[in-house]
């Protein structure tokens, strides 16, 4: 996730600048996660980050979209 200064976290948002910063933390997280290790990092990471649980069809699709990717690499 990108560090930011305080100045920047306390100055004035748009609607859109606060939207984008929202965009963009999803991101850092998505990041994060398709980026795991294991297949236990990637179940803690979507219960923690996205609220994804198991048997969930979300989480059944994320699931299996990661480890797709893995099976990429």
């Amino acid at each position: 996730m990108k560090k930011r200064s305080a100045f920047s976290e306390a100055k004035p948002r748009t609607a859109a600048g606060e939207a984008r910063r929202r965009v963009e933390e999803v991101q850092d997280k998505l990041r994060a996660l398709l980026d795991s290790e294991d297949e236990d990092s990637f179940r803690q990471g979507a219960a923690e980050f996205f609220e994804l649980r198991p048997g969930e069809p979300h989480f059944e699709a994320a699931l299996a979209a990661w480890r797709e990717a893995r099976r990429k690499l």
